[in-house]
Order: C-alpha cells, then sequence, then structure tokens
C-alpha cells in the first residue's frame, strides 16, 4: 500500500522521536531561554511581574496595581497563582528563574506522555512545539503551564480521573483564566456529577486558599479587582489593536490589521467562533466516547483559546501549536495526507519560524507582526477541525459512507468472473 506523505514524515523523523532524545531537546530549549537571559544581563521583567504577585498578597497590597519601582507593566495573575509563585519567590532570583523554566518544560512534557497515541505520535508532538517552547521560556511565561492544564484535565477526564481533571482546571482558571476551556471536556468522563462536584469543591478551596497568607477580606476585593482589571485590559486590546502589534495576535487582530476595520468586530468575530463551536460541539456529543473525535476536539479547544483571545501574544502560542500537532497526529496525517502537510509546514513556518531570529527583522515586524500573520495558519487548521466536526454533528450518513469507503479500499476483493455471476439462474 503507498504510504501518504504525511506518514512518509513521521518515518524521516523516526530515529529522532524517542522519549529520550525528546526531553532532551526541551531541556536544551530551556537552556538557551536561560543563556539568552544571561546574556542580556537581566532577567525578564515578566519574572519580576509573578514574583511580586506572592509578595503583595503577605503584604495585603493591591495586586492590579501598577509598581513602576519593581517592575513595567501590571499583573493579570489571580491571587492562586500567588500561592504557585511562592517557591520561586523565596529563592534568589536567578535561581528562581531556573526553576521556573525547567518546571514548566517537565510538566507539559509529562501531560503530553499521557495522551492517547502511540509513543511515536507523543514525541513528534514535542518536537513539533519546541520552538513555541523556547519562545514560552524566553519570556517566562506561564503559557506551558496553562497548556498543561488543558491538556492534563481531557487526559484525566478521559480516564475517570475526575478529581485530577478538576484540579488541573480550577488551578488554570484561578490563574490565568484560559484553563477554564477545560470544561469542554467534561463530556468525556462517565462521571459528570462527581466531576461538577469536584470543580466546585477545588473552586471553593482555590478560592479561600490565600486566605491563609492574607484575610478574607483582602482576597474577596483581590478577586473583584481581578475581574475589573481583565476587563480593562480586554477593552484596551480590543482599542490599541492597531497600534500594539505584541497584542491580540488573534482572529481579530488578524482581520482588523488586514483589513482595515475598526475594533467594533470584535464581539462579531467571537460570538461567531463561540455559535461555530457550540454547532461542532453536536457532533462531538453524538460520538464523545470515540478516541478520534475526542482528540479532535482537543485541538479545537486549544487553538479556540488562543484564536479568539484579545490578550493572545506570541509566546501563548505554545497552547496551539500543541493542539495543531494533536491533530496532526491523531487525525489529519490519516484524513487528510496532502493537506495535513502542506497545514503542519504553514504552521511551522509562519506561526513558529516566522516569529523568530531566523527571519529578518523587517520580516518579522514590519509584515508578520503587524498584519498578526502567526495567527493565519492557525486559524485556518481550526477552520478543517470545526468544518470536520459539523459534518459529523449534521451529515452522519455521509461520513458513515466515507467510513466505508475508506474501510473497503484496505480490503483486497476478489475480481469477477463468470463463474461468480448468477446470471440466469
Amino acid at each position: 500500500m503507498k504510504i501518504p506523505n504525511s506518514h512518509q514524515v513521521m518515518k524521516w523523523l523516526n530515529p529522532v522521536l524517542s522519549r529520550r532524545y525528546m526531553l532532551a531537546l526541551w531541556i536544551g530549549m530551556g537552556a538557551i531561554a536561560l543563556l539568552s537571559e544571561w546574556w542580556s544581563h537581566h532577567i525578564n521583567n515578566n519574572y519580576f511581574v509573578f514574583t511580586h504577585v506572592y509578595f503583595h498578597l503577605i503584604h495585603k497590597q493591591p495586586l492590579y496595581i501598577p509598581y513602576p519601582h519593581e517592575y513595567a507593566d501590571i499583573n493579570l495573575y489571580g491571587p492562586l497563582f500567588g500561592l504557585l509563585i511562592a517557591p520561586f519567590a523565596l529563592l534568589p532570583d536567578v535561581a528562581g528563574v531556573v526553576c521556573w523554566v525547567i518546571i514548566n518544560i517537565l510538566f507539559l512534557f509529562i501531560i503530553i506522555q499521557q495522551l492517547p497515541v502511540n509513543e511515536r505520535s507523543k514525541q513528534f508532538v514535542i518536537l513539533f512545539s519546541a520552538l513555541e517552547l523556547l519562545m514560552n521560556a524566553q519570556w517566562l511565561q506561564l503559557n506551558a503551564f496553562i497548556a498543561a492544564c488543558l491538556v492534563g484535565s481531557f487526559v484525566y477526564f478521559k480516564k475517570d480521573k475526575v478529581v485530577l481533571a478538576s484540579l488541573l482546571i480550577v488551578m488554570g482558571s484561578f490563574t490565568k483564566l484560559y484553563g477554564i476551556t477545560g470544561l469542554a471536556f467534561i463530556g468525556f468522563t462517565k462521571k459528570p456529577f462527581k466531576a461538577v462536584l469536584w470543580l466546585i469543591i477545588w473552586s471553593l478551596i482555590a478560592f479561600c486558599l490565600p486566605m491563609l497568607i492574607s484575610s478574607p477580606a483582602y482576597i474577596v476585593h483581590s478577586y473583584q479587582e481581578w475581574f475589573q482589571t481583565l476587563v480593562m485590559k480586554n477593552s484596551k486590546n480590543v482599542h490599541d489593536a492597531m497600534n500594539n502589534f505584541y497584542q491580540d495576535i488573534s482572529a481579530m487582530g488578524l482581520i482588523k490589521r488586514i483589513s482595515g476595520l475598526s475594533q467594533d468586530i470584535d464581539i462579531w468575530v467571537i460570538v461567531s467562533g463561540l455559535i461555530i463551536m457550540a454547532i461542532s460541539f453536536v457532533g462531538v456529543l453524538k460520538r464523545r466516547f470515540k478516541p478520534d473525535i475526542q482528540l479532535l476536539w482537543l485541538s479545537a479547544i486549544m487553538l479556540f483559546t488562543v484564536l479568539f483571545s484579545t490578550g493572545a501574544e506570541s509566546p501563548t502560542y505554545i497552547i496551539a501549536v500543541v493542539g495543531v500537532a494533536i491533530w496532526f497526529v491523531s487525525y489529519a496525517q490519516e484524513k487528510y495526507p496532502r493537506l495535513s502537510v502542506v497545514l503542519l509546514a504553514l504552521v511551522l513556518l509562519l506561526t513558529s519560524i516566522a516569529s523568530t531570529d531566523l527571519v529578518t527583522p523587517w520580516v518579522r515586524i514590519h509584515v508578520v507582526r503587524r498584519y498578526a500573520l502567526k495567527a493565519l495558519p492557525c486559524l485556518i487548521v481550526w477552520g478543517v477541525i470545526v468544518f470536520d466536526l459539523m459534518k459529523y454533528a449534521w451529515m452522519p450518513a455521509l461520513h458513515m459512507h466515507m467510513n466505508d469507503t475508506d474501510k473497503g479500499k484496505s480490503i483486497q476483493q476478489k475480481p469477477y468472473s463468470m463463474k461468480n455471476l448468477n446470471i440466469g439462474r
């Protein structure tokens, strides 16, 4: 049987697709990020934003106001994050940065190894997302942790380990809010009521836990301020999309910067995305215990989380690119052997490589960043995924026929002869 192009790609990469090599690759990416910090003789501002959440928390200082003498920008993370960052904040800065980068890398690496795909496919996901991991590590960002929470909640709901799945959703949601999209996987467990119960329990714990090192009134007020800050930040991202090319690298930013349309389109694009996902979810519910549909929905959610967020930045795309790689290994390489390789190459070139120093500064700044082109390949992949899911929802008969046809191709049929025919009998 002829091997599709995508299968051939996997065969070419087979010698390096081992867990040992991929772990070394990711640790190496972390080391490059740390060396770049050392070479620049300063620690990225993001790390001080993170660590001071803990210090402000224990001193009951406002979490969401500027502290220009400590760091630039403002904190956008929940009070619970102050506890998560505490072990790193208490270390000397250099040791804290090293531990922060390595633990984020290991957390996502370990979670990806739990995916319900074969060993080679897991390592391909690691390999394909390596550049995005490097960029996330260079910015000392939290997005690898969020990606791990999303993939982990999917994996553990699927295994009916609802306590762990619920914990990961709550951890992700109470830190950067992106984790809340993990709720979309609750339909994959056979214990949904137990899952809801544990979501409530963990949410109460996450809400109250920071009170142990501050006070109840302070924490309640901080959560109110967090909500207000996120609303204001979203509004700022929407209105500054044509001027601040580091933010809103999303479907909305892409459309606005290419077309020149006003910021009023954001709500329409987001609502359209939500409607498409809702229609797609009908197809998911009909076949929610089929592994390929589950993994397809995981990819769709990871892409949607980034593409329809006005706060999406370049380092956020570790979440989306992991989703693309999962789509390829679990579904697309068989379903779309040629198209999937083209889209994979487009994601690698335009989403990952074009955001690095491997391209000229002029192209990176005045073309890719200016027009939010980093989002384009991922948006196309998301469109292919939801199109398939909507076909499962509204054209089941067509897909049953297609599946039967595909199966028939692998069955060697006997040639017809006059002896096989019953004409005239």
